[in-house]
Order: C-alpha cells, then sequence, then structure tokens
C-alpha cells in the first residue's frame, strides 16, 4: 500500500551512455526530465543501476539532464534485518549529501552524474524526490510543490544481503506529481509486473490526471494501485494538489510494482 504522508511523459537522453561497460547485476533508471507543474527548478533526471550481470554489485546514480541545478531528496527505508545502507553519510562524499540518518539532500548541478557501487552483498532501499521547496512534498497547495511530489522507489540489492525478500521498483505519485520520472532497469534476469508484463525496462510516469493503467507507476489516490485506501491528500491541513483530477487515478490490474522475482512456472 502506498500512503506517503511526507514524503509525463517520457523523457530519454543517454540513458545507456557512459555505463554500457559496467558489469552489474541490477540496473534501474530513474528519470524525471520536466517540470510537470511548471515550478521551476523542480525537474531532474535521475539514472541508476545499469549494465550487465557478471557481478553481484548494484550501482545507484542520479542524473540531473536539465539546464538548471536542482535539489534531490534522499530517504532510506531499510528493513530491521539484513545489511543495509542505513545512513545517507554512507554515501559518497563526492555527492555531497547533508543530513544524517535515513534522511537526507544534494545540489545536482544540471547536466550532471553521481553515481556509485554498492558494497557487496549490501542492499539499498527508499525514494528519492526531486524539488527544493520549503513546502511538505506529500500535500497540494504547498511552496514548492502546488501538485504535490512523485518519487522513485526501490528495494536493491536482495536477497544478496540477508534479507529475505525480492527487488522491486516504482514510480509513485500516490501525493501527486511534480516532475516526469521515468525509471529504466537494465539485468539479465527479466523484471515483470506479472504474467501479462513478463520483461518491464521502462517505466514512465505520466502529468497529474494520466498515471492509470502504467506498468511501475501507483497515480493520484491510487495507494493499493486498483483501490484507494486511506490517501494521504486531501485530508485536514494537507490540500490537494492543485491540478488533481476529478478520481483517483487507479488501475485495472495490480501493475503498479515491478520486480525481479521470477514468474511462476518461468
Amino acid at each position: 500500500m502506498k500512503a506517503n504522508r511526507l514524503t509525463q511523459g517520457k523523457c530519454r537522453g543517454g540513458a545507456n551512455g557512459g555505463w554500457g561497460a559496467a558489469a552489474l547485476a541490477t540496473a534501474l533508471v530513474l528519470a524525471g526530465c520536466g517540470s510537470s507543474d511548471g515550478e521551476a527548478g523542480v525537474a531532474a533526471l535521475a539514472e541508476g543501476l545499469e549494465g550487465g550481470a557478471t557481478s553481484t554489485n548494484t550501482a545507484f546514480a542520479v542524473r540531473n539532464a536539465t539546464a538548471a541545478a536542482v535539489t534531490v531528496r534522499l530517504a532510506l527505508g531499510p528493513q530491521p534485518t539484513g545489511t543495509w545502507l542505513r545512513d545517507v553519510a554512507q554515501f559518497p562524499a563526492s555527492w555531497g549529501v547533508s543530513g544524517r540518518g535515513l534522511v537526507g539532500s544534494f545540489n545536482l548541478p544540471a547536466q550532471t552524474t553521481v553515481s556509485f557501487t554498492l558494497p557487496n552483498a549490501t542492499g539499498l532501499s527508499g525514494n528519492v524526490i526531486f524539488g527544493g521547496g520549503a513546502g511538505n512534498p506529500g500535500c497540494g497547495r504547498q511552496p514548492g510543490f502546488p501538485n504535490a511530489a512523485n518519487f522513485g522507489e526501490f528495494t536493491l540489492g536482495v536477497p544478496a544481503n540477508g534479507f529475505n525478500g525480492q527487488e522491486t521498483v516504482d514510480v509513485s505519485s500516490v501525493n501527486g506529481t511534480n516532475a516526469y520520472l521515468d525509471i529504466e532497469l537494465a539485468t539479465t534476469n527479466p523484471w515483470n509486473a506479472g504474467a501479462g508484463h513478463p520483461n518491464v525496462s521502462v517505466v514512465s510516469g505520466g502529468t497529474i490526471g494520466a498515471n492509470a493503467d502504467r506498468v511501475g507507476v501507483f497515480g493520484w489516490q491510487a495507494t493499493n494501485c486498483t483501490a484507494s485506501v486511506d490517501p494521504p491528500n486531501p485530508i485536514a491541513g494537507c490540500p490537494a494538489p492543485v491540478d488533481a483530477p476529478s478520481r483517483a487515478e487507479l488501475s485495472s490490474q495490480p501493475i503498479c510494482t515491478f520486480s525481479a522475482l521470477p514468474l511462476a512456472g518461468a
């Protein structure tokens, strides 16, 4: 279930550039390449986890493909068991991450990529949001977030890190949408969103109001993908996005999360 109270179109642009020689187990690209709500400085492109599968390691990278610097917010969500990155201070010093514990942020200049490879048998779970507004990105009509914020979610490096789970990624627009966001993957084991989508390599979020029935995307208020249960906004003190659709962006099938878990019989 997605109930992220706190925290369109496609864009490409060198998603594979510079990563083709990497030998990595899993590949994820988070790509936000334009502001969907017209707010300056919100748009960014995040790219990561790209390459082959001759190593058990995973790389994580963030790229800003726009013409202006952008603030990138990091929130980690490690599980109680297993070996995880549990502090934003574990990110490379070259990233310039400020903050401590599970939450941090950094400034990413225009046309810049930052990346690192996770240590062996170490997982990474959390999300990224683009934009440095002073308001609560989980609510609409906020300073810097008139349509709240969407973000890329990821759980990577499992079960090799000792956590009995599976790698999953998605784009969450449950709160709203402030940037065009893609996810791309490259791995020898195909990711899937069920039998109807057995080999998913790209996920593309849309503008607010256009996120239903997109593989790997939770639309506005679609906390359970196909149903809206306890949506994060609007509630008291947390308005709906300025451009909120007339009803929840529900998908007709449970296709909002895709994973590396093999399909039955595969």
